[in-house]
């Protein structure tokens, strides 16, 4: 079974009215998709608001914020979807790092749990925590990264 956002959660999130969402919950892998072309598109671009795929920044910011169960669910899949280290990269940088840095310390389970992927374990070596507060957390996740593989050109699967 997907997980899924419930409508209801992505219409607050987007200001918007449930009907003029598509019917039915968001599946986060669906998220993930539009959430990781929406990363790659943007990457060198100051200009990102006009993006179609916008609102997936948008959902995805709060869901960090509001709730970061969900997050952590929509930074696995990111990380299942990435198809290259630059992906991880890009991954980390801005919506890992915002999670972490708001709610890192109370997923510190579930990001070690995580790291029996080397694509998340890889994923948590492109983190750049400077600036992010709590550095004793900082520490153990880069100590979770170490031993596995650095970025490489190819990912390993999941």
């Amino acid at each position: 079974m997907t997980q899924a956002i419930p409508r209801p959660l992505v219409a607050k999130a987007l200001d918007q009215p449930e009907d003029a969402l598509p019917s039915g919950d968001l599946p986060i892998d669906r998220l993930a998709q539009r959430f990781l072309m929406f990363l790659r598109d943007t990457d060198e671009d100051e200009d990102f608001e006009g993006h179609p795929e916008v609102w997936t920044a948008v959902l995805a910011s709060s869901l960090a914020s509001e709730n970061p169960d969900l997050s952590f669910a929509v930074q696995e899949a990111l990380v299942a979807e990435a198809q290259a280290p630059q992906d991880l990269s890009l991954i980390a940088a801005g919506p890992m790092t915002e999670l972490f840095a708001t709610h890192g310390p109370d997923l510190l389970e579930r990001i070690e749990a995580a790291t029996t992927s080397p694509r998340f374990a890889m994923a948590l070596g492109a983190l750049a925590p400077e600036g992010h507060g709590n550095s004793l957390f900082w520490a153990r996740v880069q100590a979770m990264a170490k031993g596995h593989p650095d970025m490489i050109d190819d990912l390993p699967e999941s």
